[in-house]
């Protein structure tokens, strides 16, 4: 296009430069030759890239200079009427200018005001500047913020139903969920609608269409087009919505989570493809959100559960050594009943068992795995344990470098550790074999220390890594729970201390425990 004039200018002037005469038939047609060129050149940037550059604009500015425009023009005409008034010279028209601007500017407010005229120019911007009725990219971030709104006092149900009602304008509607327990669907959250007690069971024809179409449910196409809805034709005039309701399935993966009914104005025009191709991308994203919502109500709910049977293990295996203690006296009982010691010492048991007993059960009402703590001296709490193991052998011996050690815990609670402790010492110790007890102050830590030696059985070192303070392990078959050792480390742990263990097979075993020491008085 462009090389036809200047092959033609060439032409000339090579013509020009030889002979130094213009020839005047060669001038004649230039205009002719100039203009072949714009439409080969039009053709030429068609066939090209060039034009094809996207330059966006986005639609909020467009639908604001339309609004801006439009008022402009309102502004402008009754201008024109308020000037043709008066021009009219009559007897009322100060009065009729009067009430004419007053109307005017009414009709202007509510214009600018009115959500039905919002969606109807947002509708006409959509149809004559754009070829997609939705800007995704804004719907996905308004729906994306609302839902996120973590910190809001608004429920997640009311969000989601906003979410997804602004998509299309709804002044109504309902978030219906799925209640497990009762198999039925149930309104979650209601918005410019009665809060109504309605449920549709699991087998009800519209939760099966929903759960197999996954489609978005037009209720005024479905009366219309009943063809296509044959499953639930016979029960549309039975359903507990309105009759220009529109159904938004929110389907997470292959379960129906529940439904969204949005119910829209009658003057509204029908939906087409691509409002039910947000709805439904958008019921998706609304249906994330109430699944992470339940499985956060389950994980708490097991955690709970998880807490209560933790506390229920450790008050059975209070329970298991206080019968253990029952079962001596009985089991001795044939032997020594006529011997006044031992009489002492079964009735001196028997109020201790009671004591704990009573204290188990004030746990169970508190729902609280602990007692209250109070200033208590270690040595005295390791004489009373070493005392109730005076039965078995060997016998423990304790050494001490002062008179009194005092800590603060449940004197209870930690002499049921120390005796716990101490039993499993003399079970992995053969009669002929020792244990120590040592109690000394760690210094600079202001701590006090209590070493449990043995010269038992011992243990490997994979087995203290692995399952010695694991929950519900136990080797000693159906006599032991697993947990007491566990138990020793959290309680102790809960104090401020700790517990460790060396130990070797055929070598004994180490114990060695820290408790944060009371202030001198």
């Amino acid at each position: 296009g462009l090389g036809i004039p200047a092959a033609f200018v060439l032409c000339l002037a090579a013509h020009a430069g030889l002979f130094s005469v213009p020839i005047p038939l060669l001038e004649a047609p230039r205009g002719y030759f100039i203009s072949l060129a714009p439409p080969v050149v039009a053709i030429g940037l068609q066939r090209s890239a060039i034009l094809n550059v996207g330059v966006f604009v986005s639609r909020q500015i467009i639908f604001y200079t339309t609004s801006v425009l439009g008022a402009g023009i309102y502004l402008l005409a009754m201008a024109a009427v308020g000037f043709w008034l008066q021009s009219l010279q009559l007897v009322w028209g100060p009065l009729l200018q009067a009430i004419f601007f007053i109307a005017a500017l009414a009709l202007l407010v509510w214009a600018l005001f009115s959500d039905s005229l919002r969606s109807t120019v947002k509708v006409w911007v959509s149809k004559h500047f754009y070829e997609n009725k939705y800007d995704y990219r804004e719907e996905w971030a308004l729906l994306t913020q609302r839902l996120s709104r973590g910190g809001d006092e608004q429920p997640l149900g009311e969000r989601c139903l906003h979410g997804l009602a602004q998509i299309i304008g709804a002044e109504s509607g309902a978030l219906w969920t799925v209640n497990p327990e009762a198999e039925v669907f149930v309104r979650e959250y209601a918005h410019g609608k009665l809060m109504r007690s309605d449920e549709l069971p699991f087998d009800h024809p519209l939760i099966e269409f929903l759960e197999l179409r996954r489609w978005v449910l037009d209720l005024r196409e479905a009366r219309q087009q009943p063809d296509q809805y044959e499953s639930i034709e016979h029960t549309l005039d039975t359903l507990p919505f309105e009759r220009n309701a529109v159904l938004v399935p929110l389907q997470h993966e292959s379960l129906l989570l529940g439904f969204v009914e949005l119910d829209i104005r009658s003057e509204s025009g029908r939906l087409n493809y691509e409002d039910y191709d947000l709805l439904k991308t958008a019921g998706q994203q609304v249906a994330s959100y109430l699944a992470e919502r339940n499985t956060s109500r389950q994980l708490a709910q097991s955690r709970q559960f998880e807490a209560f049977n933790k506390f229920t293990a450790f008050v059975m295996h209070d329970l298991n050594n206080l019968i253990g203690q029952q079962r001596l006296i009985v089991q001795n009982s044939e032997k020594f009943r006529d011997n006044p010691a031992f009489v002492d010492d079964a009735f001196m048991t028997i109020d201790n068992s009671v004591r704990r007993m009573e204290g188990l059960l004030t746990q169970l009402r508190e729902r609280s795995a602990s007692g209250a703590n109070k200033r208590v001296d270690v040595l005295s709490l390791i004489h009373k344990a070493i005392d109730r193991s005076a039965q078995r052998e060997p016998v423990p011996t304790l050494t001490a470098e002062r008179d009194e050690y005092p800590v603060f815990a449940d004197p209870d609670r930690l002499e049921a550790v120390l005796g716990h402790l101490i039993r499993n010492a003399q079970e992995a110790t053969d009669a002929t074999g020792s244990i120590d007890i040592r109690v000394a102050d760690s210094q600079p830590e202001d701590r006090v220390v209590v070493t449990i030696v043995d010269t038992g059985i011992g243990m490997t070192s994979e087995f203290i890594r692995s399952q010695l303070f694991s929950p519900f392990i136990s080797t000693k078959g159906s006599q032991g729970m697993g947990i007491g050792v566990y138990q020793t480390r959290e309680y102790l742990r809960m104090l401020g201390g700790d517990v460790s263990v060396e130990s070797e097979p055929g070598h004994g075993t180490t114990m060695k425990l820290t408790i944060p020491a009371a202030a001198t008085e």
